[in-house]
């Protein structure tokens, strides 16, 4: 797991804890992705995911993490598209 701040300035990036958030959220999700593939036969050769954290503020103007998004690409044969699809 790799916590990349390149593209956000330092007054920007969040705290630890919201980055573990992201990061577990991340890992949660690769695993059942990866337990679903493997309960239905498909092989893969890759699986490249990344977790972004959208953040808001309560009504005490405190930072607040609002939505995970999860982007994942996974690379399989053609062959197991179906599967795939259906997981």
């Amino acid at each position: 797991i790799v916590v990349d701040n390149t593209n956000i300035p330092p007054d920007a990036r969040g705290g630890t804890a919201k980055q573990f958030l992201g990061a577990a959220a991340l890992y949660c999700y690769c695993g059942s992705l990866v337990d679903a593939l493997q309960a239905r036969g498909a092989s893969y050769s890759s699986l490249k995911a990344a977790a972004t954290l959208h953040m808001g503020h309560n009504d005490k103007a405190q930072s607040r993490v609002q939505k995970i998004s999860i982007r994942a690409q996974v690379t399989m044969a053609e062959d197991d598209a179906d599967i795939f699809e259906t997981a």
